[in-house]
């Protein structure tokens, strides 16, 4: 009798701690958004007052437990292509890239609750630290894991603009 109940307690005692463990490891699965993804202009929404060459025609993202690095080419309405790449880490601080000349970008990330977004926040300053715009990004990956979409939210001088940029997996 003694035998049959510790048994059971053990057995109840495992179920318990394998249920918590379960429970960890899916609350600590975040979206993998690596890859190379290319803009699917179709679907980019910006607005009328910019133009679709401020939205990368490539973005690649190579992402591992501590941070996401991000690398984003645009071709100019001239022709030249620009890029640069931005390191955001997962644990809140700041990652600082050169956009281009005379414009530079702090950036920090967070998860959403379930894990399923990324949020990232930038401040963009000119070369002496004057500070030129704001933006919130949050990106998102279909379900089928082919389309990558950044809703974003962009403060330029006394302008709020609101952009969608898509992207397909290559």
């Amino acid at each position: 009798m003694k035998t049959q109940t510790i048994v059971k307690l053990k057995f109840q005692i495992l179920t318990v701690l394998f249920l918590i463990s379960s429970a960890g490891l899916k609350a600590q699965q975040v979206t993998n958004f690596t890859g190379t993804w290319i803009r699917n202009t179709d679907k980019c929404d910006i607005g009328d007052h910019l133009v679709i060459n401020t939205v990368p025609v490539r973005v690649v993202i190579n992402q591992d437990e501590k941070q996401i690095e991000i690398k984003r080419v645009q071709i100019h309405e001239q022709g030249d292509t620009a890029a640069y790449t931005e390191k955001i880490k997962f644990d809140g601080s700041a990652g600082k890239s050169v956009v281009r000349q005379n414009s530079n970008k702090s950036s920090t990330g967070a998860w959403s609750a379930d894990h399923k977004q990324f949020l990232e926040t930038a401040n963009y300053t000119d070369d002496q630290g004057n500070p030129t715009q704001k933006a919130k990004e949050t990106w998102s990956l279909s379900e089928d894991g082919k389309t990558l979409t950044f809703q974003i939210v962009l403060v330029a001088g006394d302008k709020d603009y609101e952009l969608t940029e898509v992207f397909d997996k290559n």
